[in-house]
C-alpha cells in the first residue's frame, strides 16, 4: 500500500512542477507564497536549513553556540548567534564544531588536508623576518 501511495506522490509532484513551469501566473503566485512563509518563519526556515544540510537541529546548534561561548572554535573570536558556520567532515557528513566563515573557509580553501596546514605555517615561519623589498 505504502509504494503505491509513494508512486502517487511522485506523479502529484511532477504534474506540480509541469504546473509551476508552464503557467508564469502560477509560478510568481507560488514564489510569493514562498518568500512570505519565509519572512513569517525565520526559525522554522533555520531548523529546516540546518537539519537538511547537516543533520542537526536548530536548538543543537544553539547548544552548540552556547557550549562554545559564541567563539570560533579555531581563532576563539567571539560572533553573535547565527554568523557562526557549522563545520562538518565533507567526507563523512559529521559536524565537528562551529567556525567563523574566516576559519571555515580557511580549512576549506586547505581541502580539510592537515599536511597542508604544517606546509603553510612552515611556509609562514620561513618568510616571517624577510626584511622588505626595495621599491
Amino acid at each position: 500500500m505504502a509504494h503505491k501511495d509513494r508512486a502517487r506522490a511522485r506523479e502529484y509532484a511532477r504534474e506540480y512542477g509541469r504546473r509551476k513551469r508552464k503557467d508564469p501566473a502560477y509560478l510568481a503566485k507560488f514564489n510569493a507564497a514562498c518568500r512570505d512563509w519565509y519572512r513569517r518563519n525565520p526559525e522554522k526556515q533555520r531548523d529546516i536549513h540546518y537539519r537538511r544540510r547537516y543533520g542537526i537541529s536548530l536548538e543543537e546548534y544553539r547548544a552548540m553556540y552556547r557550549a562554545q561561548a559564541g567563539q570560533c572554535a579555531v581563532c576563539a573570536d567571539v560572533h553573535s548567534e547565527g554568523d557562526l558556520r557549522v563545520d562538518h567532515n565533507h567526507s563523512s557528513g559529521r559536524v565537528r564544531s562551529l567556525l567563523c566563515g574566516k576559519c571555515n573557509s580557511g580549512i576549506g580553501m586547505f581541502r580539510e588536508r592537515p599536511e597542508l596546514f604544517l606546509k603553510a605555517v612552515e611556509y609562514l615561519k620561513a618568510h616571517q623576518n624577510l626584511p622588505p623589498e626595495d621599491a
